[in-house]
């Protein structure tokens, strides 16, 4: 059984970084989606702050993450029409970051891995933390 996560950007940063921050479950299941068992769902608003995270930490080497990105059994997500879609059914006080990464979990039917409280409280997908 293959399942769908779609990951926020801490929660794939700090698992690369392997950071105490994230959570044993959302750990367990990055690892998931490093086998057969799991598919990572990566929109790439995610990459893009992975991106700019790095240009503010050294220490965090973008070719390196993207490198091991793959290889995860991972789905990079375009922002395309039915994600642009979902983005209209998500409250409006939701930054545009949120927003996109939310509506990719919508449009995948999946679950998002996300630490952020106020996130979870907002949308209507499953969190997992």
């Amino acid at each position: 059984m293959n399942s769908k996560f779609c990951v926020d950007t801490h929660s794939l940063v700090w698992y690369f970084l392997g950071r105490k921050t994230l959570s044993h479950k959302a750990k367990l299941l990055i690892q998931a989606g490093f086998t057969p068992k799991a598919t990572l769902v990566i929109p790439t608003l995610v990459l893009l702050e992975a991106f700019h995270l790095s240009l503010k930490q050294p220490r965090f080497s973008f070719p390196k993450f993207v490198a091991s990105l793959k290889q995860a059994h991972s789905l990079v997500a375009s922002f395309d029409k039915p994600t642009l879609k979902n983005c209209y059914k998500l409250p409006p006080q939701l930054n545009i970051h949120d927003r996109v990464i939310a509506a990719t979990a919508l449009t995948y039917h999946c679950p998002l891995i996300t630490k952020d409280k106020t996130l979870a409280q907002q949308i209507p997908v499953s969190i997992i933390w």
